[in-house]
């Protein structure tokens, strides 16, 4: 009997422990909300209202569902106010307050500043026919509100339980880069960041930030479904120490962040990249002819690169003599007036660098194959001048006569030849280079009674232009000096 009464006692004991003792799961409850681009009604928990009176519809801008906000935080319990001195809205739901102000990027989630949205600095709240119209997925999924969209209707459904999970959510473990005291290095600017998944989670939060920060904005505040997160090209920096932080979330709220700005001991890494590849030049194309007095050169942008180093030379020059040396951070440079002579060619090349070097160039001065371009016009050698005095077959009586010839277009000189015109060999009585259009043959040179012939040739820095007649040929030019005998 006394062991009656005492197993009794021990089971009743049993019973009120087991009573008094907490749950490890709370009992939740749902409320989902539907609503359509496009359309002014909208569903709660399978019944459909209006949005609003005015009629209002949710509205996609620059990629992002906007939607009249009241109605919808209403119907989850919350509540939303206005402050127009601010222009700035307030969303309630439990235990947090969101604010967003009207066309501002940012937002503050319980006194913490964040981004809208840090891929698209045009998502902000907006006034449209006097209706604040706020981004839906922010906001819902700020204040804990499970969202999820389907293209082929546009529909858009959102969940919210109250309640908890299970002990609530793990944090998810970081798993590349490796997390350690130490800063990882990582030779790509888009690195993949991937964590263990969590049980229950439905959803992940990435973030990641600049090391020596200790506040946010974050440069990275994503939401996805994946255990991975690939940053886009342009966020990141070479040589840049950077923090980073994973929370698992589901419709009924978030884990706890490993780290967030300001942290001891946050997972680090770097981007480092050592090797940089050489620009592809783009414009001007080789041995183009370029009319402008300032052309453009411009050039592919190369990964990890944060400057660009521009050299210009003649083509002529096979030394390190540069007629530009400029380092400049965008992928084009303007030639200053003053720099090209018209008729010259040049080449160019370009360096991309960063803090840690740079890259090799397509081609030194000097070297074969080098992009060129020429400056005005493409020079070739120039044209015969036509002979303007002597007439031919004249008699000259001066002892010092002048010669005179007609200009050429592109010629810089012009090369004088006199022989006698019964020679027939290279033997030139006068052989002289002149920049005029004119020479007077020097006393002393001419015979009287005696037949000469004579030609020119114009001349510039890529060579010499065909002469009218070579010495001997039939029809040269000629002369007599003193009589003609």
């Amino acid at each position: 009997m006394r062991r009656t009464h005492l197993l009794n006692f021990l089971v009743a004991i049993l019973l009120v422990v087991a009573l008094l003792a907490p749950s490890t799961a709370i009992a939740s409850s749902s409320t989902t909300v539907n609503l359509w681009i496009g359309n002014a009604s909208m569903s709660v928990n399978g019944v459909k209202q209006q949005i609003d009176t005015q009629g209002t519809k949710p509205v996609i801008v620059a990629g992002r569902t906007l939607v009249p906000i009241r109605a919808v935080i209403e119907a989850f319990g919350g509540s939303a106010a206005w402050e127009p001195s601010t222009r700035k809205a307030t969303v309630m739901l439990g235990k947090d307050s969101l604010d967003l102000w009207i066309d501002k990027p940012q937002a503050s989630l319980n006194g913490t500043a964040l981004a809208i949205d840090s891929a698209n600095p045009a998502v902000v709240p907006v006034i449209t026919n006097g209706r604040t119209m706020l981004p839906l997925r922010f906001v819902a999924e700020s204040l804990g509100i499970d969202v999820q969209y389907d293209a082929t209707t546009k529909m858009i459904t959102l969940t919210y339980t109250i309640g908890t999970i299970p002990s609530g959510l793990a944090t998810p473990d970081l798993v590349s880069p490796v997390p350690g005291t130490a800063a990882a290095t990582l030779s790509t600017l888009t690195p993949t960041l991937s964590w263990t998944a969590v049980p229950d989670a439905t959803k992940y939060e990435v973030r990641i930030w600049v090391a020596s920060a200790t506040t946010p904005p974050y440069l990275i505040d994503n939401v996805l479904a994946a255990t991975s997160y690939t940053v886009p090209s342009g966020t990141l920096t070479p040589g840049v120490e950077y923090a980073w932080t994973v929370m698992a979330g589901n419709s009924l709220g978030w884990s706890a962040q490993l780290t967030g700005p300001g942290s001891t001991y946050p997972p680090r890494f770097t981007t480092q990249i050592t090797v940089l590849t050489a620009p592809g030049l783009l414009s001007p194309a080789h041995d183009a002819v370029l009319p402008a007095l300032t052309p453009t050169l411009s050039w592919t942008a190369v990964p990890g690169a944060t400057k660009y180093e521009v050299y210009i030379w003649l083509a002529s020059d096979t030394t390190q003599l540069l007629l530009v040396n400029e380092v400049v951070t965008a992928t084009s440079y303007t030639i200053p007036s003053g720099v090209l002579t018209t008729g010259v060619l040049y080449y160019w090349t370009v360096f991309a660098g960063n803090s840690f070097g740079r890259s090799a160039q397509l081609t030194p001065p000097g070297s074969t194959g080098s992009p060129g371009f020429w400056f005005d016009n493409k020079l070739t050698a120039p044209a015969a001048p036509h002979l303007v005095s002597p007439a031919h077959d004249a008699v000259l009586p001066a002892l010092t006569p002048t010669l005179s010839w007609t200009a050429v277009p592109g010629a810089t000189e012009y090369k004088v030849y006199i022989w006698l015109a019964s020679d027939t060999t290279q033997l030139f009585l006068v052989n002289e280079v002149v920049t005029a259009t004119s020479y007077t043959i020097p006393s002393g040179v001419l015979t009287t009674g005696v037949p000469y012939y004579w030609t020119v040739i114009a001349g510039n820095s890529f060579g010499w232009g065909a002469q009218l007649t070579p010495p001997g040929s039939t029809g040269s030019p000629g002369f007599w000096f003193g009589n003609k005998s």
